[in-house]
């Protein structure tokens, strides 16, 4: 089975997540719930692009809302991620490493959604 380059970017930005999640101390089961949470919104977020990418490749939306629909979906994520970061006590500082981890795990739920929606549907629709 043919990865796509979106898949293969998902993978590596979880592996770096993983990799930054051993230097941050003090991770503890309520730190792992919280970014997988953040790998869930990041879903969402990549879901939501895929399907206005789609819709545009197809005719159905206007590039021009497509990419408002991509930049708001980035700024939902972020804004979301920092209100879940700073109201619930726990050890992810939003600096340094920790915010590297949190970050990384929320590209690689955007990456994934975005990767397994889109496909190989990549290609332009033919003009017959």
């Amino acid at each position: 089975m043919k990865s796509n380059r979106m898949v293969r970017m998902a993978g590596i930005a979880f592996i770096l997540g993983l990799v930054f999640s051993f230097q941050t101390t003090g991770l503890g089961e309520k730190e792992w719930a919280i970014l997988a949470g953040f790998a869930i919104l990041g879903f969402c977020a990549g879901a939501v692009q895929a399907q206005a990418i789609l819709k545009a490749r197809q005719g159905a939306m206007s590039k021009a809302l497509r990419n408002v629909l991509v930049v708001l979906s980035f700024a939902v994520l972020f804004a979301i991620k920092g209100i879940v970061a700073t109201s619930i006590v726990s050890h992810l500082q939003n600096t340094g490493d920790s915010l590297l981890v949190q970050i990384f795990f929320s590209i690689f739920g955007l990456f994934l959604a975005r990767g397994l929606i889109l496909g190989n549907s990549s290609r332009k629709p033919s003009a017959v």
